[in-house]
């Protein structure tokens, strides 16, 4: 992908990677192609997991709330692995939502009498009794020494920048990843590109170009009312594009 993109010409871009892209050797290519880059670093790797608990309880306040993303913030810089030749900045966040959400013991007691499969990632945190048949949960006792030691991290996440952005910016930016999958998956629902019922290849081309202009300025309303509702702190039940679109036409 980062060749395909050299070999388009593009230079003043940055991509944004989800934790599963986590790696020395991407990284190192990021650095070599010149791009910058936003990436969501795995939870339980080993300098996450230092930094947090070497920055928990200095960041929890009201006062470094992300209002966009619920969460609680706090940026540092450091080498991203022992290697390293440039500084990163790694903004950490901590979600009490996250935090609840990564509780599994009310899961295990609601399948307790039940065919369970894929427990590998569960036997971390619980002895798991099955039946003779080892298909059936009978019930699960807590490992409490590795529970409470990652319980410590549950609610944080941690992403990466290459360059210098605030934690706020940074969160944004990451989740217009959402945005933009769902902007393209519009495309085949509101402008009509999952049959494009042409009837040639210049047809089609057209066509698509024309829809793909169509997103571009439906992406300028949307994220032009994005940035007003951040003003206002609220979202008014108008901020919308099909109303934003519906209140253009009055004007025509």
């Amino acid at each position: 992908m980062l060749e395909k993109a050299k070999g388009y010409g593009y230079r003043n871009v940055g991509f944004i990677l989800d934790r599963g892209y986590f790696s020395k050797g991407n990284v190192k290519y990021l650095d070599k192609s010149g791009y910058d880059f936003v990436l969501m670093v795995k939870g339980m790797a080993r300098l996450v997991g230092s930094l947090v608990r070497t920055n928990k309880g200095t960041f929890e306040t009201n006062e470094c709330r992300v209002h966009t993303g619920k969460a609680y913030n706090k940026t540092v810089k450091e080498r991203l692995y022992a290697d390293d030749t440039k500084d990163r900045y790694f903004h950490l966040y901590h979600s009490s939502g996250s935090e609840y959400a990564e509780r599994m013991t009310k899961y295990l007691k609601k399948h307790e009498g039940k065919k369970i499969t894929g427990c590998e990632s569960l036997e971390t945190y619980f002895e798991l009794y099955f039946d003779k048949e080892k298909d059936v949960l009978l019930f699960a006792r807590e490992k409490s020494e590795v529970i409470e030691r990652e319980l410590t991290l549950c609610g944080f996440f941690v992403i990466v920048t290459s360059e210098q952005m605030t934690a706020v910016e940074v969160l944004i930016l990451y989740k217009s990843r959402d945005d933009s999958e769902k902007l393209f998956r519009g495309d085949k629902s509101y402008l009509g590109n999952k049959s494009l019922k042409v009837g040639s290849d210049e047809s089609a081309s057209a066509k698509i170009f024309i829809e793909f202009v169509s997103l571009i300025v439906r992406n300028k309303l949307y994220t032009t009312l994005k940035s007003a509702i951040l003003k206002e702190e609220k979202k008014h039940n108008f901020m919308t594009v099909p109303a934003a679109i519906r209140e253009l036409e009055k004007s025509r």
